[in-house]
C-alpha cells in the first residue's frame, strides 16, 4: 500500500506534482463540482496553469469532465469525476 501511494504521488518536475496534487483532491472526492475543486485549492493556481493541468488530467483519462444542470434555475455546473490514476 505504502509502494502503491508513493508512486501515484512522485512527480518529476513541479507541473506534475501539481497535477498530482489536483488528481488527489478529485480522487478523494470521487465526483467534485468545479467550483468545490477551486475552493479547495484556495487560490494556489491561476486561470491558464488550472486550465492546462485539467486539460491534461483530460487528456491522459484520468477523469472525466460533464456539464450537468443543477439548481432550480438550471444553471450548467461542471462536474469532474474521477476514473482512474
Amino acid at each position: 500500500t505504502f509502494q502503491r501511494e508513493l508512486a501515484q504521488n512522485m512527480a518529476d518536475t513541479q507541473h506534475q506534482a501539481d497535477m498530482l496534487h489536483v488528481l488527489g483532491i478529485i480522487r478523494k472526492a470521487r465526483m467534485i463540482k468545479q467550483r468545490d475543486l477551486y475552493q479547495s485549492l484556495k487560490g494556489r493556481f491561476n486561470k491558464m496553469t488550472m486550465d492546462s493541468i485539467l486539460h491534461m488530467l483530460k487528456a491522459g483519462a484520468n477523469i472525466e469532465e460533464r456539464k450537468e444542470r443543477t439548481g432550480a434555475r438550471g444553471y450548467a455546473a461542471t462536474i469532474y469525476f474521477y476514473l482512474r490514476g
